[in-house]
């Protein structure tokens, strides 16, 4: 059953939720957010499931049939367009993902925020996102980590973000994006990283 929530449209691709759907839903919410601006700035992206590409590709052609501009992230995870809707100061952020769904659904993913000034940067927006959450990494003692990236998208930052910790060892496993999800379903509450060896700490995806 299609599930319209407080920031999210979700169902079983294509009975649920199709390209059609989602060229609909981007084109309702760069009309009604976008605060009256004749050419709305919007950042768009998608993960690895089977029908997103197709899916982001609607949505686009909607954002161009109403002038709106926009910049395309590519292959991400959520809380990066989140992050650099933000930071790039766009109207509208648009993610094509199911979230912890099987891989027989996908959604989108909708954020707004109040304007402000865009900080501008010749970085691509995956090392402006790893490089932000470096400033916040300082591994104190020795340790060991594994990580379980699900065959999502978080091994797109993790492998960005990871080399530049001093004293941090990890290992990253199905880290590459794979929207059949061959290794496990993508909820994180069903499986466990620790499982994958010995570690002081595991985290999964």
């Amino acid at each position: 059953m299609n599930k319209i929530g407080i920031y999210d449209i979700r169902g079983k691709y294509p009975y649920e939720f199709d390209e059609r759907t989602a060229a609909i839903a981007a084109d309702f919410f760069l009309s009604t957010l976008a605060r009256g601006k004749k050419r709305p700035f919007a950042i768009v992206g998608y993960d690895a499931r089977a029908s997103s590409l197709k899916i982001l590709k609607s949505i686009i052609s909607a954002i161009k049939k109403r002038g709106a501009e926009f910049t395309n992230i590519g292959l991400c995870t959520t809380p990066m367009i989140y992050f650099l809707a933000r930071r790039m100061g766009a109207d509208l952020g648009l993610m094509v993902t199911a979230s912890h769904n099987p891989p027989e659904y996908n959604g989108l993913k909708i954020v707004s925020f109040p304007p402000r000034t865009a900080k501008s940067s010749k970085l691509k927006p995956i090392d402006i996102y790893s490089g932000f959450f470096s400033d916040f990494t300082d591994v104190k003692h020795d340790i060991k980590v594994v990580l379980d990236c699900s065959n999502g998208t978080a091994g797109l930052v993790l492998e960005k973000l990871l080399p530049k910790m001093k004293g941090l060892e990890y290992k990253i496993i199905n880290a590459r994006p794979d929207g059949k999800f061959p290794a496990h379903g993508p909820n994180p509450l069903k499986t466990s990283a620790t499982r994958a060896g010995k570690s002081r700490l595991g985290n999964n995806f």
